[in-house]
């Protein structure tokens, strides 16, 4: 009951992404994996995160036209990636997080609530696009293939997201935003399922919405 509490209350994202995972021997290794990843090996990396420190302290001195991030893992670290694109820095940002709007929750989250409305102005000016992805096993039995989702930075979806209203963008993602190239994760297992490239079985394994996805699959388009 305490580690549920615990992780409930400190590590809502690693449960989130633990009760993604299938009922099965593999969901259960998946399981395993992230549950260690996530909850036991950060209480041992206090070296690693001051090293860290070290490191974001110096990257406004570096003048790098590019740099690859390995998570972002507080406020002061969001800040500094925040405001390295701004300024011409390309930021390549890599997250656990079960969907892309999460992982920008997640970010936003790490700001006080009275500075999260600035911190969503400072992301939406900053971030470009994303990509998530969850790996599906091939209908070949041999091979595994990703169902991605895909955001561009539009001006619509700027503004969504400065207005606080990210609720909109998976609709928006798996409708009118395919035009900009954009794709939700459903809509991405359901177009990998009618290649047949995926099973249908194997789609509502894998997506975080299933209802959503039933629907999807009733669709004509």
């Amino acid at each position: 009951e305490f580690m549920k509490f615990e992780m409930e209350r400190d590590y809502s994202e690693t449960l989130l992404l633990i009760r993604c995972c299938n009922n099965d021997l593999e969901g259960a290794k998946e399981a395993a994996r992230l549950f260690c990843k996530n909850y036991e090996v950060p209480s041992r990396l206090e070296n690693s995160i001051k090293d860290r420190k070290r490191v974001f302290s110096t990257l406004t001195n570096q003048g790098a036209d590019v740099i690859l991030v390995d998570e972002v893992h507080n406020m002061q670290e969001a800040m500094d990636l925040i405001l390295l694109s701004s300024g011409g820095t390309t930021v390549f940002l890599k997250m656990i997080s079960p969907s892309l709007t999460h992982a920008i929750e997640k970010i936003i989250n790490f700001f006080p609530t009275e500075l999260q409305d600035n911190a969503r102005a400072l992301i939406a000016g900053a971030l470009e696009g994303g990509f998530s992805q969850v790996l599906c096993r091939h209908t070949d039995k041999k091979s595994l293939i990703p169902a991605m989702e895909i955001y561009k930075a539009t001006n619509n979806m700027r503004t969504l997201l400065k207005e606080n209203k990210m609720n909109q963008f998976y609709q928006i993602m798996g409708g009118s935003g395919r035009e900009a190239g954009m794709t939700n994760q459903d809509a991405s297992l359901k177009a990998l399922a009618k290649q047949n490239a995926i099973t249908k079985e194997e789609a509502m394994l894998r997506t975080c919405r299933p209802e959503e996805l039933k629907k999807l699959f009733a669709s004509t388009y």
